[in-house]
């Protein structure tokens, strides 16, 4: 190893001075050489962010809009089966109104067939009671008469 360098009092003096009169100006450029390039790396890092942010802002968008599109889908499906329920339901109540008809004209057909047949019951029944009532009064008369002879 070399022997240290021996400097003067003076020369010393006017290095200090020297290092003194610049230190502040040298901090101040290497803070702001660091400062810039943080600077930089902040707003690079922003830049990033806002991209991230733009880039998850379209997803979500795209994801909304295909759940929209989904939502329109199910909802013309639901339509296209209401109609079809409907139009089956009008088929079934159309069925059934005609099924109705039919078993009112049976039982109109009956209840008339029942008639007639109680009417032409009541009538024999007249006819019966009118021939016994005859009969009754002929028998009546000819008793009568048998003992008006006698």
């Amino acid at each position: 190893m070399s022997a240290p360098l021996e400097l003067s009092q003076e020369i010393r003096e006017s290095i200090g001075d020297y290092v003194t009169q610049n230190l502040r100006a040298w901090f101040d450029q290497s803070f702001a050489v660091g400062y810039a390039q943080r600077d930089i790396d902040l707003r690079e890092r922003t830049v990033r962010v806002e991209e991230e942010l733009k880039n998850q802002s379209d997803l979500i968008r795209t994801g909304f809009e295909r759940v929209d599109a989904r939502f329109e889908d199910v909802n013309k499906r639901f339509a296209e089966q209401r109609s079809d329920f409907l139009a089956r339901f009008e088929r079934i109540d159309e069925r059934m109104a005609e099924q109705r008809e039919e078993i009112n004209r049976r039982f109109s057909e009956q209840r008339n067939e029942f008639n007639s047949r109680f009417d032409a019951a009541d009538r024999h029944n007249n006819r019966l009671m009118t021939v016994l009532t005859v009969m009754l009064g002929l028998t009546g008369i000819a008793v009568t008469v048998t003992n008006l002879i006698a």
